[in-house]
């Protein structure tokens, strides 16, 4: 594997649309509508800087902004996903037919809402492809009441945050024309918990919901997670998560863990985690990229000098490891071809002067 050392460091085209085909003018009013919203500002100033639950609210007040709709039903609650339509034109590929990208969020399979990807999906909104965050029946709690906790009538599994998953999937493949999306070129990424069912995703054929129309994949064509939950078997607590899952259902255990399940049809991978993680170890990572390359499959890590679990995210406030991670994500949707241009997550930071030490490894 290659290792590069990196320390810190210091408009809508409007011709055409009178004669543009109906789609493309459908795509032009969201586009106007969504940019008229003020969403989130990356520079704002909380009272208290690592006040979470302030800042989550500010997330979740966020989530406003975005198309609110309801992907699945289940007896106890709606699920919902929350689309956040692209302002500017900056996607590869007909205009009308633009790249989308899934975010899903941690919490242990237990917690967590959508809002926790907002800033990150409005961000790429803005860059110029379809961002959606989504929630997901969770094993301890009801989505709709985050974060208080309510008690749950009916037991949930991680294995059913994976069909869920896999339901919003099959829901915006089934409704690409509308949205105005390439069913083939659908990212998806997650964190902690998160990353893990969205690897599940790029990687195992168990868990549909039997309503879903099954003909259409959930299948991602590029995954982009942070701290992922990938591993069941190499380490002491994934076993132990793992093993609880492989008795219930009866399976072996190295076909719950998606790192344990890569093939020659895995999609291209970008990982972001912390040095310091203890709960997703780097050397988890390393095989991960050695599996990879052994079926000849494209996979990223970018390890973070000194991070630990949860780096990544919008909170505290003026994290620079959250911009640092918008950025390495944006250059591989643009070195997928997915995006054009440069990232402008550090226009809109400008507290934002240095980077994070980190290193990137290649499978190939």
């Amino acid at each position: 594997m290659d290792s590069i050392r990196v320390e810190p460091d210091g408009v809508w085209e409007w011709d055409r649309c009178v004669t543009a085909p109906f789609s493309s003018i459908l795509y032009l009013a969201s586009v106007l509508l969504a940019a008229t919203l003020s969403g989130i500002d990356f520079s704002k100033d909380f009272t208290d800087p690592e006040d979470r639950d302030a800042i989550k609210l500010y997330m979740t007040e966020a989530l406003d902004e975005a198309e609110a709709i309801v992907y699945r039903s289940t007896s106890e609650e709606d699920l919902k996903l929350w689309i956040y339509r692209p302002t500017t034109s900056n996607a590869v590929g007909p205009r009308e037919r633009t790249p989308a990208i899934v975010f899903i969020h941690g919490g242990g399979w237990g917690g967590g809402h959508a809002s926790y990807f907002a800033p990150q999906a409005y961000y790429f909104a803005q860059r110029g492809i379809l961002s959606v965050t989504l929630n997901y029946r969770l094993t301890n709690s009801l989505t709709e009441n985050i974060p208080r906790k309510v008690p749950k009538r009916e037991k949930s599994y991680i294995e059913d945050c994976v069909r869920d998953a896999k339901s919003a999937m099959r829901w915006l493949r089934s409704r690409a024309d509308e949205l105005g999306i390439d069913p083939d070129r659908i990212v998806v990424s997650g964190g902690s918990a998160g990353a893990h069912i969205a690897m599940c995703l790029g990687t195992m054929n168990a868990f549909n919901n039997p309503e879903d129309d099954l003909a259409l994949s959930p299948h991602p064509n590029a995954m982009i997670l942070f701290n992922p939950a990938i591993d069941f078997i190499e380490s002491e607590q994934g076993r132990k998560i793992g093993r609880a899952m492989a008795d219930r259902l009866g399976l072996p255990l190295e076909t719950l863990s998606p790192a344990h399940l890569v093939d020659t049809k895995t999609a291209p991978t970008l990982i972001l985690s912390g040095e310091k993680d203890t709960l997703i170890p780097p050397a988890l990572v390393y095989r991960f990229l050695e599996r990879m390359a052994a079926v000849d499959r494209p996979a990223r890590f970018v390890e973070y000098a000194g991070a630990g679990h949860g780096f990544f995210n919008f909170w505290p406030a003026r994290n620079p490891y959250f911009v640092s991670t918008i950025e390495k994500a944006d250059e591989y949707l643009v070195e997928l071809g997915y995006l054009s241009g440069e990232p402008d997550i550090r226009q809109r930071v400008p507290w934002y002067t240095g980077e994070p030490a980190f290193t990137v490894y290649n499978s190939k």
